[in-house]
Formats: C-alpha cells, structure tokens, sequence
C-alpha cells in the first residue's frame, strides 16, 4: 500500500454528510492526489492497540483487494505527517447513502428491497470467497449507513474496521454490550483482547448486522433513533409476534427469532420478496398500536 504525505494532497471541501447519517471519526474530506478525487479519511491514536489494528486491517484490505468483491471501496493510499499515520484515501463515490433510500416513500418497496436482498448476496459471495481462497474477513460494520447506491448496486464503505485475516475487528454500530446480542453472550463472544465492548466479527455476527437492518427497514423511518437493536428482550419478542401477525413470512419471522437465541443465525435475503407494501406499512405501526409506556 502506497505512503503518501499530507502536503502531497489538495483539499477541496468537507464531504456533507445528510442530518441522518452520522461520521464519529472527524470530518470526511474531498480532496485530490495525482489527479484524482478522493475521500480522505482521518486516523486518530486514541488507544495504541486499536491504533495498530487499524493500519493493519488498511494494509490487509489492499493486500487482498483483488479477490474481494468489486464492490467495497478499498483504501488506496495511507497518509503519513510527522512520521505517524494521520489518514487514509478512499475512492470518491458517487450516489445516495441506503438511509437515504430504504426510509424515503419516494423510493418503491421494490427498489428498497432490491437493494437490501444485494447486501445478502454479498454475504454469500463473502462465504464462498472464505471458502476458495481460505481468508478470513468478515465486515464487521455493517449498517445501512456504510451502503452507497451507484448506479443501482450497492457500494460498502468503511471497512477500515473489518476483520481480514489476523487483525482485530473493533467498532460496530449493531456488535456492542448494549445491543440485542448481550442475551446471548455465549453466541456473540467478546473480544476479551480488545478494549471492553468489542465483540469478535464472524458469520454469525454479520449476519446478525444484516438482520437488524432488515428489522430497522420494517420498523420505520420515524422511529429510527429507538432502534431495535436496542430492544430488551421482552419487547424484540414482542415486536416479532407483531410481524407473525400481520403475515411477515415465516421464513423471515424464523430468521429474526434466531437472532436472539442460540441457533445459527441465517441469510434471509431470498425471503425478502415476499414483503408486500401492506405488510411494510403495517410493521411501521408498530408503535402507534402498542402503548411505548409498557416497554
């Protein structure tokens, strides 16, 4: 992976960001290096380990990019200032972010689901690479939030904090001690060498992810800021018996059942097309049906 300087890179402006998609490493800058528009990315040294961890996993990603998807936006080039590593260049990428989409009545439920069954056959295309080429990488991070729409396929971004071969996996939206996941620590294992809070990204984790943006999906837009992934147990049941009784698929039903139990989790992007409009309007009731002050 190519070292850069600072002084080598032009800025042009702060990446905008919509009110709904939130940055927690610092701003995100345009810039241009060599010709070429990029997104750069800061690094900051807030603990030593995760700050090692986290060059590691930028080398790894561009070590092994070309047996990984197209479609994740790999790290280019590390960017270096007064001999520590500051930053990171991403592509420049086009398009809307999948908050944008899957929230906005603009959009058909038929382009929102499209777009969530793609990132569960990237899952499957992840599988099959671990298989073939016997690497370990899962995405650790992922939320609809690190999805960009570009010409109508899915682009992941921020896998800075991925899991790629011996590296350590660390700060996931849906993978934390708050989270839904804490009911069953035995399926969900903390990574005891990290910083407390970490849990180790496997398949059951990240299919876990993907689940819970399959439940925010149904949840709704304007409840988004109480996210089921936060749920207590009580409540994730309940929220479940709601789906079942509208006519949620069984088969989508059993795949957000495993989520909180011991079972492998599953894939359940094939099951996504048997979503109906009524069906998503219905689960977006959720709330206004069920008195909040009960849970």
């Amino acid at each position: 992976m190519k070292e850069i300087t600072k002084k080598e890179i032009k800025n042009i402006s702060t990446l905008n960001l919509s009110n709904n998609i939130s940055n927690t490493q610092g701003k995100l800058l345009i810039v241009k290096y060599n010709k070429q528009i990029y997104v750069e990315k800061q690094i900051f040294f807030i603990d030593e380990q995760i700050y090692y961890e986290n060059i590691k996993t930028l080398k790894n990603l561009y070590n092994f990019k070309e047996i990984l998807p197209n479609n994740f936006c790999i790290p280019e080039y590390l960017i270096s200032d007064k001999n520590r590593y500051v930053g990171f260049l991403l592509p420049y990428l086009k398009g809307k972010n999948l908050t944008e989409i899957i929230y906005n009545d603009s959009y058909s439920i038929h382009e929102q689901i499209n777009y969530l069954q793609q990132i569960g056959i990237l899952l499957e295309k992840l599988k099959n690479i671990r298989e073939e080429q016997k690497i370990q990488f899962f995405i650790n991070d992922l939320h609809e939030s690190n999805i960009i729409i570009n010409d109508g396929n899915i682009n992941v971004i921020d896998l800075d904090t991925c899991l790629i071969n011996s590296n350590y996996a660390y700060k996931s939206r849906y993978l934390n001690s708050a989270g839904l996941l804490r009911f069953t620590k035995d399926k969900y294992k903390i990574n005891k060498s990290m910083s407390p809070g970490f849990f180790i990204a496997d398949e059951q984790s990240d299919l876990y992810c993907y689940n819970m943006i399959i439940l925010n999906y149904l949840y709704g837009k304007d409840n988004k800021l109480l996210n089921v992934n936060y749920f207590d147990l009580y409540k994730y049941n309940d929220f479940i018996n709601y789906l079942y009784k509208i006519g949620i698929s069984n088969d989508l039903i059993n795949a957000f059942d495993r989520l909180s139990s011991y079972d492998e989790n599953i894939n359940p992007y094939n099951y996504l097309k048997t979503l109906s409009e009524d069906q998503l309007k219905q689960a977006r009731q959720y709330n206004k049906i069920r008195n909040p002050f009960n849970f």
